[in-house]
């Protein structure tokens, strides 16, 4: 959890909730705004969440030119769109 995210929690924790929404020094926020806001919070997060890049083995590099019908006289061109082939396998 980013620092952002847990000062943000620790204000609404000690925040004025009332049957209204919230008040945060003296901004009043009504429960449809703080839905909104929690929302755009959610989506940003989402959004700067990174996947860790699954690269390839040997035996995988072997393993796609091996699969390949052109055998051992796999053109470059070939060789590449194999080695795509996998990787896409692998990070999707």
């Amino acid at each position: 959890m980013s620092e952002t995210l847990k000062q943000f929690i620790a204000v609404l924790h000690h925040a004025d909730w009332n049957r209204y929404g919230l008040t945060i020094d003296g901004s009043r926020f009504t429960h449809a705004e703080i839905a909104q806001i929690l929302r755009e919070l959610e989506e940003a997060i989402e959004k700067t969440k990174k996947r860790e890049w699954v690269g390839l083995t040997d035996e995988d590099i072997a393993e796609a030119g091996r699969l390949n019908v052109e055998g051992p006289r796999m053109l470059p061109y070939s060789f590449a769109r194999a080695i795509e082939a996998k990787l896409k396998e692998k990070n999707t």
